[in-house]
C-alpha cells in the first residue's frame, strides 16, 4: 500500500513516527528482561548443580568452578541494583522542584505504627493466639446480645429499652455544633445547661470550618491570621531539616504554606496589617535561604521563571487579589448570591461599579459602607495607578453627571455607562440623547462630544 505523503500532516507522521519507535523500544525491554530472568535462572541451576557434586565428591575444579558461578550470580544482582539506582535518580531528577506527590510525601509526618500486639481478655490475660482472640469476641458479644443456649433468657420488652435510652443523655448534635448554643443565652438559663449538658460551651470564641469567630471584633485577627503565621513558621522549622533546593522549598510553599494564607484571605477579609505580610514574606525568604542570608534580591525572587526568578509567591498580591476578588460579582446582573444583594442595598442609591471608577477625593460617602467593599475599594485605591488598567474615561464613569460629581439618582433617571452608548461610528448629539435620559440643559455636551469621538 502506498502512502502519499504530501496528504499526510506533519503531527500524523511524527505520532507515527513516536509510536513505531515506543514498539521497538518496549521490544528491546522485553528481550533484554528474559534474557536477563534466563541467565539468573541458569546461573541459579548450575550453583545447585554443582554445589550436590561438591557435596559428594569435593575437589578444586568444583570450588573454583562455584566462585566463578557466585562471581556472575553477584554481577547480575549488581545489574539489577545499578538499574534499581538509575530510576530512582531519574524519577528523583524528574520531580526535583515541582509541586507533586512526590514532595508531599517527603514533607508529611512520619506516623507512629498503629500495630496492637496483644489484647486483654476478660479473665485479664493477654492474648495473642488468632483462635484466643476469635473466642474472646464471641464471649463480649455473647455477654453484650445476653446470648444463653439454655434458653431460659428473656430479651427485654420495649418500654424497657424506650425508658432505659430516656435515662441516659445521648447528644443529637456534635462538639463543634455545640460550641455555639450558648450565643444568645442569658447568665441564669446558660448555668442550668451547663449543670445538665455537658456539651463544648463556648461564649467567647466559636470555631467553624478552622476560623474562629471572637465575641469581641478586635480579636479576630489574633485569633485567625496570627495563629496561622505561627504555625506556618512552626511547619518551616520542621521542614527546615530536610534536604531541599531551592526550587523545592519554593514548591514547599506553594504547595502547604500559601494554601493557608489565601483560605484566610477569602474567607475572612478584614483589614491586614502590612506589617503583617511583610513578615509572613520575610519568613519565607528565610526558609528558601535555609536561614542564612540571601544571595539575590527579593523582587528577582519572586520573578516569574521566564523572567528567571524562582516564582515564589508574593504575598501582599495575594492579598490585594483576595480583597478585589469580593468585587467580581458586582459586575454580572445575574448573581445568586444572597451577600452580593445585601451590599447592593447597603451602598445604595450608589452602586459599587460606578464607585469604583470615581477617585478617592470625588466619591461619595457611604454610611452603611460593607467592611469587605470598604477594603476592596482601599486596595483598588491603591493599586490601580500601578497597573495600565483603563484609560480616561472609564468604563464605568457615569455620562450624566460628568467632572466625576456623583449624585443620587433614582430609578427612573438611571444612568449609562460607557458601554452602552459606544457604538463604531460617531453620533450627533440629537442621536446621542434620545439613545440615553439626559437631564436638561448642555452640560453633558462637552463630556459627551469626547466620549464619542476618541
Amino acid at each position: 500500500m502506498k502512502i502519499e505523503l504530501s496528504e499526510v500532516t506533519d503531527y500524523t507522521v511524527w505520532s507515527a513516527h513516536k509510536a513505531v519507535m515506543r514498539g521497538q523500544f518496549i521490544r528491546q525491554s522485553a528481550y533484554i528482561k528474559r534474557h536477563h530472568q534466563t541467565t539468573l535462572l541458569e546461573c541459579h541451576k548450575q550453583i545447585a548443580i554443582n554445589t550436590a557434586q561438591n557435596k559428594k565428591t569435593p575437589t578444586a575444579a568444583l570450588a573454583d568452578k562455584l566462585r566463578g558461578l557466585y562471581q556472575d550470580l553477584n554481577e547480575l544482582n549488581a545489574q539489577k541494583t545499578q538499574y534499581f539506582l538509575h530510576r530512582l535518580r531519574a524519577t528523583t531528577y524528574h520531580h526535583s522542584g515541582k509541586a507533586t506527590k512526590y514532595l508531599a510525601n517527603r514533607l508529611r509526618t512520619k506516623q507512629a505504627a498503629n500495630r496492637i500486639p496483644h489484647l486483654i481478655g476478660h479473665t485479664g490475660e493477654k492474648l495473642m493466639n488468632p483462635m484466643d482472640i476469635v473466642q474472646e469476641f464471641a464471649h463480649f458479644y455473647k455477654q453484650l446480645y445476653n446470648l444463653n443456649t439454655s434458653g431460659g433468657a428473656t430479651a427485654p420488652d420495649t418500654q424497657s429499652i424506650r425508658s432505659y435510652l430516656q435515662g441516659v443523655e445521648l447528644p443529637k448534635l456534635d462538639q463543634e455544633s455545640t460550641q455555639a448554643l450558648g450565643v444568645r443565652l442569658n447568665h441564669r438559663t446558660l448555668t442550668v445547661l451547663k449543670e445538665k449538658h455537658h456539651f463544648e460551651w463556648r461564649t467567647g470564641t466559636i470555631k467553624y470550618l478552622g476560623l474562629t469567630f471572637t465575641k469581641n471584633p478586635t480579636e479576630t485577627f489574633s485569633a485567625n491570621y496570627v495563629k496561622v503565621r505561627g504555625e506556618c513558621r512552626q511547619l518551616m522549622k520542621k521542614w527546615g531539616t530536610l534536604f531541599l533546593t531551592w526550587t523545592e522549598r519554593v514548591a514547599t510553599i506553594k504547595i502547604s504554606i500559601l494554601p493557608r494564607l489565601q483560605y484566610l484571605f477569602r474567607n475572612l477579609p478584614i483589614q491586614v496589617p502590612a506589617s503583617y505580610l511583610r513578615e509572613a514574606q520575610r519568613d519565607m525568604n528565610r526558609f528558601v535561604w535555609g536561614g542564612q542570608k540571601a544571595r539575590v534580591k527579593g523582587t528577582l525572587l519572586r520573578a516569574p521563571a521566564r523572567k528567571g526568578g524562582l516564582a515564589l509567591p508574593d504575598i501582599k498580591s495575594y492579598y490585594q487579589a483576595a480583597t478585589l476578588a469580593a468585587l467580581l460579582p458586582h459586575f454580572t446582573t445575574t448573581t445568586t448570591l444572597q451577600w452580593v444583594h445585601l451590599e447592593k442595598l447597603a451602598v445604595k442609591p450608589f452602586d459599587i461599579p460606578t464607585l469604583l471608577w470615581l477617585p478617592n477625593r470625588f466619591r461619595p460617602e457611604v454610611t452603611q459602607m460593607p467592611a469587605q467593599i470598604k477594603i476592596a475599594l482601599n486596595t483598588w485605591d491603591k493599586i490601580r495607578h500601578k497597573h495600565p488598567i483603563t484609560g480616561h474615561p472609564a468604563p464605568y464613569y457615569n455620562v450624566l453627571y460628568p467632572n466625576h460629581q456623583r449624585k443620587a439618582l433614582d430609578d427612573k433617571r438611571g444612568h449609562s455607562p460607557v458601554p452602552n452608548v459606544h457604538t463604531e461610528h460617531t453620533k450627533n448629539f440629537s442621536r446621542l440623547t434620545g439613545r440615553i435620559s439626559c437631564t436638561s440643559g448642555l452640560s453633558i455636551f462637552p463630556y459627551a462630544t469626547k466620549l464619542v469621538s476618541a
